[in-house]
């Protein structure tokens, strides 16, 4: 699951260059093509696993954050990968 999880980095990166080698990036692939994995399952199943303690707890605050700063122009920006 480990190349899945480096690829959630900002989208302008390719596959291979998120991937950081050929056999993660294939894996990566056969990931999103197998037929057997569904979008929605792997979206339950970290809801259900976030709301378990949420239910626990006496008080919960849901924070929503909306700003959007996309640095990867400035100067001194580690985004050298490219898309």
């Amino acid at each position: 699951m480990l190349p899945v999880l480096n690829y959630c980095k900002p989208t302008s990166w390719s596959v291979p260059a998120a991937s950081h080698s050929a056999s993660a990036a294939k894996n990566i692939y056969r990931f999103w093509s197998n037929q057997q994995v569904e979008a929605g399952a792997i979206r339950s199943s970290h809801r259900d696993e976030v709301v378990k303690p949420a239910r626990a707890a006496e008080v919960v605050l849901a924070i929503q954050d909306t700003t959007d700063l996309n640095a990867s122009q400035m100067a001194g920006s580690d985004d050298d990968r490219g898309g």
